[in-house]
């Protein structure tokens, strides 16, 4: 078959440092233009790449290309993708899908409409270790889920950016939640299949003066299990996904070293009692590789994405929750509320 014509829109961090990288990596990929605002840098990031079209209009890319990724500031996502997919031309939409369920669900309809495919680029679904994970919590080995939890958190200042927007509410549409949050409950709501039927907000803390949420802890209920997320732009946390089952734990890595970690006494699954460790060769396939490899195969063969529309939904009306409810009262405080 022939290669994919891709492009790319939006030339920051996250496209130049993992996406673009993968791309020219994919012998059925050929990335064919790519997009950013700033004219001077696109033309730079060209070079970089080997990329022959680049412009800082995105309907310049329209006929040059089967499918884009946008990688633009959060609350542009859904006019750039809609100007797509009105075109025919699939989407992989970086996360957050959209700032609010209105425009993922208005955006939905413009893929469902227009016949092109639309998926939220959910990246830590697709390492290696993480997809092991949910197969084997999948196949029964480890029974029914008890508690789920998922943390990611660093310095802001660590993250190699380009822009500030993700301090600017116009832009980024919220704070850490809708930033890395997003990814761990999107984690939270595959693995326990369903969306949360109850959200409660342990602490949001607006400590950078940004008008949003820099720091964030949620315990969400599926039923009989429950998850806690927690997400910081001013703390240092492990970026790991636990979850404790009936019959064992497992433990996996979040920023894509491949370690996954599990305890499941008397299974076929371990050789030996104890702790068991994966390992996977050469580290194992990379969250960006992982869904690039999964969007493409899903293109030419038909098959659905693995990101499903009412995944995403789920995941945007929790957050939305949070920012309606607002700070919940902490320590003694709230005690005393429950009584």
């Amino acid at each position: 078959m022939s290669r994919l014509r891709v492009g790319v829109v939006g030339c920051g961090g996250v496209a130049t440092v993992y996406h673009l990288p993968v791309l020219k990596r994919m012998k059925d990929i050929q990335v064919t233009g790519v997009v950013d605002a700033d004219g001077a840098w696109v033309r730079e990031i060209s070079k970089q790449f080997g990329v022959l079209f680049c412009s800082s209009n995105h309907a310049d890319l329209f006929g040059r290309v089967d499918a884009v990724l946008v990688a633009t500031p959060n609350s542009t996502h859904s006019r750039i993708a809609t100007d797509f997919l009105e075109q025919g031309i699939h989407v992989l939409c970086e996360k957050p899908l959209a700032v609010s369920c209105t425009e993922a669900e208005g955006m939905i309809a413009s893929a469902n409409k227009s016949g092109a495919r639309l998926m939220a680029a959910q990246s830590r679904r697709f390492a290696s270790n993480i997809l092991l994970s949910h197969q084997m919590i999948a196949s029964g080995y480890f029974g029914a889920i008890r508690r789920l939890s998922a943390s990611l958190g660093g310095d802001y200042r660590s993250w190699k950016a380009r822009t500030d927007y993700r301090s600017r509410k116009e832009l980024a549409g919220g704070g850490v939640l809708m930033d890395n949050g997003i990814h761990l409950i999107d984690l939270a709501i595959w693995f326990l299949g369903s969306a949360p039927n109850l959200i409660e907000i342990s602490r949001l803390e607006h400590s950078l003066g940004w008008g949003m949420e820099d720091h964030a802890e949620l315990d969400l209920r599926f039923g009989d299990a429950s998850a806690s997320v927690m997400c910081s732009y001013t703390r240092g946390l492990s970026a790991a996904l636990r979850i404790d089952a009936e019959r064992g734990w497992l433990r996996a890595d979040l920023n894509d070293s491949g370690d996954l970690e599990f305890y499941l006494p008397g299974s076929r699954l371990c050789r030996n009692d104890g702790v068991q460790r994966a390992v996977f060769p050469n580290g194992g396939q990379h969250g960006y590789s992982g869904i690039w490899s999964h969007f493409c195969h899903a293109l030419r063969s038909g098959e659905p994405f693995g990101v499903t529309p009412d995944q995403v939904i789920a995941a945007l009306r929790t957050v939305e929750f949070c920012y309606a409810t607002g700070v919940a009262p902490l320590g003694a405080e709230r005690e005393r509320e429950q009584q």
